[in-house]
């Protein structure tokens, strides 16, 4: 007699291991010579009758059984190799050949032939995996030439546009120290040396080399570098934030920047350097980290300098910007490095200020107010902070200008973005709260050109500074110019002395690329001021130059009142006769 308890009968083992059909029911329909409805794990009479529901199943075969000792066999090396990865990447490692510019070594798993490769998220082989072949392969990767192998420098005119170079660029650029001299750079990334000397001989002024050329050698290897793996290290990040810079392509160079340094993890550098340097302030990998976390942070900055200034949609943030504090007058410190961090604090500031106004515009003149307290705290901070500092000695001049010079920029931004908000651009139409933005951002402008002036050697440094300053300065006189005019007051003919004062220490220190096309607007600028009838009362309309459309977001030259006919300043601009002609700078 067949049990009854559900378990299977020795016909059904029989079955199971023979060469007989396999029965689709359960053991206990079967038995009881019903229909089974063969849902698994349970048929709905057996959940009924809450019995034990069996079903025979069909032995595996010999090949199926391996492929499951496989499958089972591949899931625990998965596992292996994914927990070896957490463990790498939660314990602090020392990597000074990566950050270098080499490639770090591979660690292999004893369990498997899968590597890790540090540089990259992705699982490979010892073994290369076969692929199809196909006809469009890429070149192989190809190093780049540093400028005198190439044969367009002699060595003597490379080392000259590099000293050049350090003559004043790298205060925009504080992203090296003692350890990068000619011999050192140009070891360890030629990209690096190219783009440094690039910049060098536009700044230099040297007529035996034309500096376009050597931009469009730099570009040609350009495409070289973002489609080479073995080209990415920190100095060719550094490289790509030099020819951000000075080149008109840089919010394109920038972002293949970021890109490269994640990859890279350099944004890792800042908190691991806190941590090693507790215990090991002085070490040849904790110099390497700074010149890591110094990349990184020149590379925010510009990303926030970008987005708030040019109306970039890239949004880097940083968490506790004042740590950085604690990184200064450290062994692996640097003279600049004080410049460098105090200009990340500002503009993650203003960025910060920008979003207040944004999305507060009920009361707008408390937040203008509130910024302005924030900024000057700022202020005091970095000028105590300098002043105290003995790497920061010989350039104490330097810095505290070009403090003082971002402190004023920073205030007239943040009113005139203020002003912007409120959406009225007729001066005749305003509030009287937006009347009292507008004079916080004309003295602010008023203070801005006064310390440029005050410190002649500020001005006598433009001849090294990227276009974005040159922009600046440009941009603030004509806004004050403007706001002049719109807010009449007893100082308009102090104000074009000024001007003539500012475009004469410029003229001296006139630079290359793009800086020439805002020292002509200036001087165009100043000329029709000076020639226009002050006898005839009325103001502005409208008027930005195309510089300030395409390139930057600068607010407030939009500002206009109601013209009463007389003969506008910026006519020539609204009707598009050409800017420059007779002029000789």
């Amino acid at each position: 007699m067949p049990p009854t308890d559900g378990t299977p009968s020795d016909t059904d083992v029989r079955a199971s291991t023979g060469k007989k059909r396999i029965p689709k029911a359960c053991n206990p329909c079967r038995h009881s010579k019903v229909k089974c409805d063969e849902q698994r794990p349970s048929c709905t009479r057996c959940q009924t009758l809450k019995k034990t529901c069996i079903y025979v199943e069909k032995p595996k075969t010999a090949e199926e059984q391996k492929i499951e000792d496989l499958e089972q066999e591949v899931l625990v090396l998965r596992q292996q190799l994914q927990t070896q990865r957490d463990t790498e990447s939660s314990i602090v490692v020392s990597q000074p050949q990566r950050l270098m510019g080499q490639r770090p070594p591979e660690i292999t798993s004893p369990d498997s032939n899968a590597s890790l490769n540090h540089s990259s998220p992705t699982w490979t082989s010892d073994k290369p995996l076969k692929r199809k072949r196909s006809h469009f392969r890429m070149q192989k990767e190809v190093a780049v030439p540093d400028f005198i192998n190439e044969g367009i420098l002699s060595e003597p005119q490379a080392l000259h546009y590099f000293n050049s170079f350090f003559e004043g660029c790298d205060r925009y650029v504080p992203i090296f120290d003692g350890s990068d001299g000619f011999a050192a750079v140009r070891l360890r990334s030629s990209l690096l040396l190219n783009a440094i000397c690039a910049v060098g001989c536009g700044i230099s002024g040297d007529a035996s080399v034309d500096s376009r050329i050597l931009h469009v050698r730099l570009k040609r290897w350009l495409t070289t570098v973002i489609l080479s793996t073995h080209a990415q290290s920190l100095e060719t990040v550094q490289a790509l934030l030099v020819m951000a810079c000075w080149m008109p392509e840089r919010s394109l160079i920038l972002a293949i920047a970021t890109r490269m340094a994640v990859e890279l993890q350099l944004d890792d550098a800042f908190d691991r350097l806190v941590n090693l340097s507790i215990s090991r302030p002085d070490t040849p990998e904790t110099h390497i980290l700074m010149k890591s976390a110094r990349t990184w942070f020149l590379l925010l900055n510009l990303e926030q300098i970008l987005q708030v200034d040019a109306g970039n949609l890239v949004d880097l943030r940083i968490k506790g910007v004042r740590r950085c504090r604690t990184l200064l007058n450290r062994p692996f410190s640097s003279r600049l490095d004080a410049r460098l961090f105090s200009q990340v604090e500002l503009n993650r500031l203003r960025a910060k200020v920008n979003e207040t106004l944004t999305s507060h515009s009920d009361d707008l003149l408390q937040a203008v107010q509130e910024a302005r307290v924030d900024i000057d705290v700022w202020y005091q901070d970095w000028k105590r902070i300098m002043e105290a500092s003995p790497l920061s000695e010989s350039e104490l001049p330097s810095l505290i200008a070009n403090l003082t010079v971002q402190r004023h920029w920073a205030e007239a931004m943040a009113a005139c973005r203020a002003v912007r908000a409120t959406g009225v651009h007729q001066v005749e139409m305003m509030s009287p709260e937006a009347h009292d933005m507008l004079v916080i951002a004309k003295e602010a402008l008023q203070n801005h050109l006064y310390v440029m002036l005050s410190q002649p050697h500020y001005l006598a440094n433009f001849r090294y500074a990227m276009d974005f300053v040159w922009a600046k300065c440009a941009f603030s006189f004509l806004l004050l110019l403007k706001l002049t005019i719109l807010l009449p007051d007893v100082a308009r003919q102090d104000l074009l002395g000024q001007g003539r004062a500012l475009l004469n220490e410029l003229t001296k220190s006139s630079g290359y690329g793009s800086s020439k096309v805002y020292l002509r607007l200036l001087q165009l600028t100043i000329k029709k001021y000076a020639s226009r009838d002050q006898t005839h009362s009325g103001e502005l309309d409208a008027f930005i130059p195309e510089e300030f459309i395409f390139e930057w977001d600068f607010p407030g030259l939009n500002l206009f009142s109601s013209p009463t006919g007389w003969d506008m300043l910026f006519d020539q601009y609204m009707i598009g006769d050409d800017l420059f002609v007779g002029m000789d700078i």
